[in-house]
């Protein structure tokens, strides 16, 4: 490892070297001498290729979303139990190794072993025996030397073991014990045999999928050490955690950049008068405060400049969220194109219709409403698809496939953390290139990521159906030209 390690160091060199002088080509060739010394290209092959298992053993953690390597090899285990020594009775505390001499045996529902190791006594029960189980206890005779495996119980001054592993003292071999998350009714020993299986197909380490200079410059372990440590070594570290974390904010990053270099809509542009909201705070029977205006601004300059294709509206209930979506929805109507609002709830729909009908109509706009309890929704459907609704309020009713906009431009999404990713995700395809507003009253933190989820959810598509199949080079590339999407700076 340390040789490799000098290897690539020189490379490294070799590549800051290049990009310094701007000759990328010659850069492109030590990449390619980088990539052969820690197999970039054979690692991502690897890692999303399909798992090697039974039908119903597949089905069984397709459950849990686990559906190629990766997402197998980053399935942390819940503890490692270490049985490296023996200890004690007296002194046994959570998961302990007993060895010790059977004193008494008692058939039955609890099956009862009692061992003695001269510091004390221990109770080691087993409920609803198996016939294999009842055949290697009835195997253990009493004044047999024995070792018992598992987690210690106190009652008062008595002490249990439920459930032990439980060997002659001759077979005893000091280990430890990873413990995985329950997959359904497979075994502990057939989820570790699986993770072994998988590993086993892994390219000769050491291996990774992100460039060295990334790994060297943040002062990572390679992917073959982190795998090492978390399946084989049972040594998870705060090195392997800030790998992990790293690694989650990396693919996220990427999976934006993804997102805009196959971008094939361009987010709305449209054209407003300078005195726009002066016009318009004129006919309101209310002055709007310092900061709806700022917000109508920041919204509007987007709009107008295609900055960027989403915000998040955040304020308090009465604060005037509901004005401001719709001061902007007339600006996007101006510019023939469509308004669709999404609210939680009926009542809060009707609530947002009748405000908007009023503000709207009177600018020539017309205004529908589509919720669950709505008749004739097949002439609602055909009249957005011929542009005769240009504004449409609803609940979840929205989300039904008939339902086709003619040119929709401004998608308005409010309390949004009551909507899941994929009906955000329906209501925003249709309208390819539509502005997404999200309006929240809740001020918690996963307000501000469930604007990215649907965008993490690309990445996930993207990386599994291998539709960029050399997406390691894009990495490089993006990387050594040192664009900000790459969290290259970061320390934790």
């Amino acid at each position: 490892m340390l040789k490799t390690k000098q290897v690539l160091n020189s490379l490294e060199t070799q590549i800051l070297k290049f990009v310094h002088l701007k000759d990328y080509k010659s850069a492109e060739v030590y990449i390619k001498k980088e990539n052969s010394v820690l197999k970039f290209d054979k690692c991502a092959d690897w890692l999303l290729s399909k798992l090697v298992l039974k039908p119903q053993v597949e089905k069984i953690f397709n459950k849990k979303h686990i559906y190629c390597v990766w997402d197998l090899l980053l399935t942390k285990p819940l503890r490692n139990e270490h049985y490296t020594q023996i200890t004690p009775i007296i002194h046994a505390k959570d998961y302990a190794c007993i060895q010790g001499t059977v004193v008494s045996k008692k058939a039955g529902n609890p099956y009862t072993i009692v061992i003695d190791d001269g510091y004390g006594r221990l109770d080691c029960k087993w409920f609803n025996l198996n016939q294999f189980l009842k055949h290697i206890l009835k195997n253990i005779k009493v004044g047999s030397h024995v070792v018992c495996e598992g987690k210690i119980t106190e009652f008062g001054l008595f002490k249990e073991m439920h459930h032990p592993r439980i060997k002659a003292s001759s077979q005893f071999k000091p280990h430890i014990e990873v413990i995985y998350p329950s997959f359904g009714n497979l075994k502990n020993t057939t989820i570790k045999k699986i993770i072994e299986q998988h590993l086993l197909l892994s390219p000769n380490p050491p291996y990774d999928y992100l460039p060295y200079t990334i790994i060297a410059r943040n002062n990572l372990p390679f992917l073959s050490e982190v795998f090492e440590a978390l399946h084989v070594k049972s040594a998870f570290d705060e090195k392997i955690e800030k790998r992990l974390k790293y690694d989650e904010l990396f693919l996220m990053q990427l999976g934006l950049a993804l997102q805009e270099a196959y971008k094939t809509n361009e987010p709305i542009s449209i054209e407003f008068d300078e005195d726009f909201l002066q016009k318009i705070e004129k006919k309101l029977p209310f002055e709007l405060t310092i900061d709806q205006k700022k917000a109508i601004n920041t919204i509007l300059n987007d709009m107008h400049y295609a900055k960027t294709s989403s915000r998040l509206l955040q304020g308090d209930v009465g604060s005037g969220k509901t004005i401001v979506a719709l001061i902007c929805a007339l600006a996007v109507l101006k510019n023939n194109y469509q308004v669709c609002i999404m609210s939680p709830t009926t009542s809060l729909a009707e609530q947002t219709f009748t405000v908007a009908k009023k503000f709207l109509e009177d600018e020539g706009f017309n205004v529908g409403l589509l919720v669950s309890t709505t008749k004739k929704k097949n002439e609602i459907y055909q009249a957005v698809k011929d542009f005769k609704i240009h504004c449409l309020i609803g609940t979840h009713a929205l989300l039904n496939e008939k339902l086709e906009f003619s040119n929709l431009g401004f998608l308005v999404i409010d309390e949004q953390h009551r909507f899941g990713v994929d009906q955000r995700k329906i209501l925003s395809s249709k309208g390819k290139s539509a502005y997404m507003l999200i309006m929240s009253a809740t001020p918690i933190p996963r307000s501000l990521v469930l604007q990215f989820m649907v965008k993490l959810k690309l990445l996930k598509s993207v990386l599994c159906q291998k539709t960029e199949k050399r997406f390691i080079q894009f990495i490089f590339i993006k990387s050594l030209k040192i664009k900000p999407f790459c969290m290259q700076e970061k320390r934790y």
